[in-house]
């Protein structure tokens, strides 16, 4: 309640009272720290908590490249037509916000391989459809042996209110033996902006019918 209060007060505390409405929803391994590789160098085809499309191994895995990760030290490769998933411990909402969040690394001055097309994507677990994606081409997205952060946002309806979230991080290039890499995989939960300005507006009008009386 604290935080309508706020937000009738004025449309400084909107703004800021819905973004404090977001909040995580849980990953589990998001930075592919295990399973542990061993050290700089290491590599395992194991994702932990991860789900695979069941490709010729190993089109994706875990490694630790020096210098070369966005949050830990591991991260994740995938080869070219494969891709990882995670049904996550929740559900959509209808109505509410989800904005997935992921690091895409270029690996660019090995000169061993192609960087890849890397599309990220928000998933309907109850039957795959996919309701928001996009692609990203990694060597013009970040600078070489760096990683960057990209993001896609969807709103849900009530077509998918209590289906699960399913997450997938795919490599999509046309190229062979290229592949993606990802790092530190994060998806929030929030009310939309609109319906927070939706809130200040009826707030107002309260306010403004209680001082007439």
């Amino acid at each position: 309640m604290d935080c309508f209060k706020k937000v009738l007060a004025t449309g400084f505390a909107a703004t800021f009272c819905g973004a404090a409405m977001a909040a995580p929803v849980a990953i589990s391994n998001h930075s592919f720290e295990n399973p542990d590789v061993g050290g700089a160098g290491g590599w395992s085809d194991a994702n932990v908590d991860w789900g695979d499309d069941a490709g010729a191994s190993p089109e994706e895995f875990t490694e630790h490249i020096a210098g070369f990760s966005a949050d830990g030290v591991n991260h994740t490769g995938v080869n070219t037509g494969s891709l990882i998933t995670q049904d996550v411990a929740a559900t959509y909402t209808s109505g509410m916000q989800y904005t997935l969040t992921v690091a895409i690394g270029n690996r660019g001055s090995q000169g061993t391989l192609d960087e890849d097309d890397a599309e990220i994507r928000l998933v309907d677990a109850s039957n795959g459809n996919i309701l928001a994606s996009s692609i990203f081409n990694t060597g013009a997205l970040t600078a070489d042996d760096t990683f960057t952060d990209v993001s896609i946002v969807y709103n849900a309806g009530a077509g998918v209110d209590g289906n699960g979230i399913r997450i997938e991080l795919a490599a999509i290039g046309a190229t062979a033996g290229s592949r993606a890499h990802y790092d530190n995989v994060r998806l929030d939960e929030a009310i939309p902006e609109p319906g927070s300005l939706a809130l200040l507006g009826l707030g107002g009008l309260t306010l403004l019918r209680r001082r007439r009386k």
